[in-house]
């Protein structure tokens, strides 16, 4: 969920030079008051804890984050949260193709077959789909079938090398 304002490393992907995005979804670590970075799990709200935003392979993206608390995590990493402009374009790729991995949907290419939590939550009475709570309900990403370890669908990845912008969270 993050763009990059600092120099391009291997956890970042150039978009056409204008820009760089993060490679994988992202989690976060926690920052105590003397600067010491400890993990945060993935399966928990940040509340008013200090956290920053950190790109890896191979581990369960950050949910229950508001538009807020993502945008001081990537702050607080030397980022920004990307523009839905700046999203499409590392998504879509050089072609501007449907989908990451190109023109034609491909099933299993992406965690988008799976479970939908947000449907099953939207059973509930009473609940929106779109609402806070909905949204950042702990109970999200831990739903069986529903959320897959970053770059857990190694073909649903984009011809500059961004992973899972189709699906997962």
């Amino acid at each position: 969920f993050t763009v990059g304002v600092i120099a391009l490393g291997a956890k970042m992907a150039s978009i056409d030079g204008r820009f760089c995005i993060d490679r994988w979804e992202n989690v976060v670590e926690e920052i105590d008051e003397g600067g010491k970075i400890a993990p945060h799990s993935a399966y928990e709200g940040v509340g008013e804890k200090r956290v920053r935003a950190a790109s890896r392979p191979s581990v369960y993206p950050q949910a229950h984050l508001s538009r807020d608390q993502a945008e001081n995590a990537c702050k607080l990493a030397g980022k920004r949260l990307c523009s839905g402009d700046e999203w499409l374009s590392a998504c879509k790729g050089h072609v501007a193709t449907r989908y990451p991995y190109g023109v034609k949907h491909r099933a299993g290419y992406c965690n988008d077959e799976g479970v939908s939590p947000i449907g099953i939550r939207r059973g509930r009475a009473g609940d929106s789909p779109l609402a806070y709570q909905t949204m950042n309900d702990p109970k999200l990403n831990q739903t069986p079938g529903s959320l897959a370890r970053t770059g857990g669908h190694p073909r649903c990845r984009s011809e500059d090398g961004v992973y899972d912008m189709v699906g997962n969270l």
